[in-house]
């Protein structure tokens, strides 16, 4: 009797075994698809790595690269189209509804989509709402996406005229001063490598714009570490970001732990904050001051006013409202240290009304100035502008 008991117990028990193992697989396939499902819907926000999203033809993408500058101004019209009244002027600058192309500038601007002005008709833009109050041809030569390597970049690129020339930094441009392939921060269909700077011995070098032959072009997309030597973003460095593999569960927990934009959304701080502590790893705070200060001293030495100009996030206004400082507080304090001329946007809408509901300044508050947040600007580089005897006699004399 006991004989043949010992078989069915052992039954049971290989019963229960089993059933143990189902409802594990069933909790595993679950939690992996829900891990699927998340690292989907986060997928644009740069946190994971998705080579797969990268949809542009690559010899295209060669056609129209820019070598020196990661990529150019867009391509414009001769007039505006009903989608949108921005377009450039033939030497690439913003078309100014008021002041004829041809008119000699007695300001230049350079930087990104901030310095742009996306999202607003030619006339709304800040520059051209500060060409009004001046009475001058502002030439605005923001390209969208740029970092501030790439803004300083343009302004070499161009001839070295006299002037007074402002390099617009935005807050969140740190990140991007440390980053070779914009798809890594940014993720987008078109490939987008770009240049940028190292800091060397006190000062910084330049990393040109990676070059991959379009025979290696996958081999680059299924591993990015064997062609980008400089890149702070690189999938499993110290940034965080993840390359999108089986199990996604542990590709999430990772995330979670290490991930820059995770760890700054749980904090309720900008992402780009930490990037400007002297410690950061990234050294995002040395090489950013290093190029504001090299555009210093070039544009000092071509004969012209150089003004630096510090511009905020909607978020940036939000933490100062929370702590009374900007993220990118200590990059003000070693421009002022150097005594480089330099415009505090962000301490400018402080001190202003506006300070309380910085929403109301921008199109959403992940986005661009809408048209009160550019005549913002403008009123308070204006105001910066004529304050200044060298400045004002500069741009009395270009006029």
């Amino acid at each position: 009797m006991n004989g043949g008991e010992a078989p069915t117990g052992q039954a049971a028990l290989g019963r229960r075994i089993l059933m143990y193992a189902v409802m594990l697989a069933i909790v595993f396939i679950c939690v992996e698809i829900v891990s699927f499902v998340a690292i989907t819907l986060i997928k644009p926000l740069g946190v994971f790595y998705d080579p797969s999203m990268v949809t542009q033809n690559y010899d295209k993408y060669l056609e129209k690269r820019d070598i020196n500058l990661g990529w150019g101004p867009s391509p414009s019209p001769s007039a505006p189209t009903k989608a949108t009244t921005e377009y450039t002027t033939g030497d690439g600058a913003r078309h100014d509804p008021v002041f004829p192309t041809d008119a000699w500038p007695c300001l230049r601007l350079f930087g990104d989509s901030f310095t742009w002005s996306t999202g607003v008709a030619d006339k709304d833009a800040w520059g051209s709402v500060l060409a009004g109050k001046l009475k001058c041809r502002v030439a605005n030569f923001g390209v969208g996406a740029y970092g501030t390597d790439q803004a300083f970049l343009r302004f070499r690129s161009l001839p070295s005229n006299g002037g007074v020339v402002l390099l617009n930094h935005l807050s969140e441009n740190i990140l991007r001063n440390v980053n070779q392939y914009r798809n890594l921060l940014y993720p987008g269909h078109e490939f987008t490598f770009k240049p940028r700077f190292v800091d060397r011995d006190g000062g910084i070098e330049l990393v040109p714009t990676p070059q991959v032959a379009a025979p290696d072009i996958q081999r680059f997309l299924r591993d990015p570490t064997l062609y980008l030597a400089h890149e702070y973003f690189l999938p499993g460095g110290p940034s965080g970001v993840q390359a999108i593999k089986f199990p996604y569960s542990l590709v999430m927990v990772k995330a979670i732990f290490t991930n820059y934009h995770i760890h700054a959304k749980l904090r309720g701080i900008p992402r780009h904050a930490d990037f400007y502590r002297p410690d950061h790893s990234s050294h995002g705070l040395d090489v950013t001051y290093g190029i504001l200060r090299s555009f210093a001293l070039e544009a000092a030495a071509r004969g012209q006013i150089p003004i630096v100009t510090l511009i905020p996030t909607c978020g940036d206004l939000k933490y100062f409202n929370t702590t009374g400082v900007f993220p990118y507080n200590a990059l003000a304090k070693m421009i002022a240290a150097q005594n480089i001329r330099y415009i505090d946007f962000g301490e400018g809408i402080a001190n202003r009304s506006e300070r309380s509901q910085p929403e109301g300044l921008y199109q959403v508050c992940s986005g661009h100035f809408n048209e009160a947040g550019n005549r913002v600007l403008a009123e308070i580089a204006f105001k910066y502008l004529i304050s200044d005897p060298d400045i004002r006699r500069r741009l009395r004399a270009e006029y």
